[in-house]
């Protein structure tokens, strides 16, 4: 298992992404409980974690290992998964919706990613969701970003929800 938190430091966005190793793949479980108001929001896998200055930029390109983006005029198709950037989850999979409450999600299994694998595994790598564009030539800007760790993240948001929970 692997997941990413994200802990409101970035546009109050606040949940985690859980990756968990099933027989076909890995499972994705995307539960995001604050600051996705407006939308829809790509969110992709990136190639590097965020350094220690915590800027997103840190976090390289999308994971792309089979070099789907060399290809002239690239774009995700998700009828086509395979030949897709394995990091671009929301190309896939769907963008991740708006909603008043803030909270979104998302669920699915994907066949492309790994946990550990040096090229296509997640860990030690970082999630980053980027604000909407309707440009397809401008790069929408990096609005949020978590680095995937091995096993549960525990963060500073999660241990406050916990803390507050009525004792038995």
């Amino acid at each position: 298992m692997a997941s990413a938190c994200f802990t409101g430091k970035y546009q109050g966005i606040t949940g985690i992404i859980t990756f968990t190793e099933e027989d076909n793949g890995i499972r994705v479980n995307v539960d995001l409980t604050s600051g996705m108001t407006d939308g829809p929001y790509p969110y992709h896998v990136h190639e590097y974690s965020i350094d220690n200055t915590g800027s997103c930029e840190s976090a390289g390109n999308h994971l792309d290992p089979t070099g789907a983006d060399k290809v002239p005029g690239y774009k995700c198709n998700p009828e086509k998964p395979e030949l897709c950037e394995y990091g671009d989850l929301s190309g896939k999979y769907g963008e991740l919706p708006g909603s008043p409450s803030g909270m979104t999600g998302n669920e699915y299994i994907d066949p492309f990613i790994t946990l550990n694998d040096p090229e296509s595994g997640v860990i030690g790598r970082s999630i980053v969701i980027h604000e909407f564009q309707s440009h397809p030539d401008i790069p929408p800007p990096r609005i949020a970003c978590a680095n995937i760790v091995s096993g549960e993240c525990v963060d500073e948001y999660r241990r406050s929800r916990l803390w507050k929970l009525p004792k038995n």
